[in-house]
């Protein structure tokens, strides 16, 4: 492993970690899908892919896969690597969604179930009780 002498290696942190207080300014900007912060976000991407920054690079991938414009997408010059990595992504989470919202579907069917079915124990039970 190649060491870079001390002050090389120290404007390499200082650099990691501005790019890093960039990423955060970025994403409490208020008007994420709008605007420049969508190419910001590529360019730090970029940036974190160049100095191997893989922790911020998942958090980028993980915001840019919570806003999910196809059409903002397409206007950015992307490698087919990163628009392959951001939809695959994607697509799980959608998939996460829809299991979750089928089991809250299930659950619910379940509930109204059994609700049909206390309406006919207690139908029975008034007509019994009218005879």
């Amino acid at each position: 492993m190649y060491l870079l002498p001390l002050p090389d290696e120290y404007s390499i942190f200082i650099l990691k970690k501005s790019i890093e207080r960039f990423f955060i300014s970025t994403i409490n900007s208020i008007s994420y899908k709008y605007g420049n912060n969508l190419t910001r976000l590529f360019d730090l991407l970029t940036l974190a892919q160049l100095y191997r920054l893989n922790k911020l690079q998942e958090n980028i991938y993980e915001q840019l896969t919570n806003h999910f414009d196809a059409e903002q997408w397409s206007k950015i010059d992307l490698s087919i690597d990163i628009r392959y990595h951001l939809l695959e992504l994607f697509v799980k989470k959608q998939e996460i969604k829809l299991k979750d919202k089928q089991n809250k579907i299930n659950q619910l069917e379940d509930v109204c179930l059994k609700q049909k079915f206390e309406i006919q124990r207690l139908k029975s039970e008034v007509e019994s009780r009218s005879q």
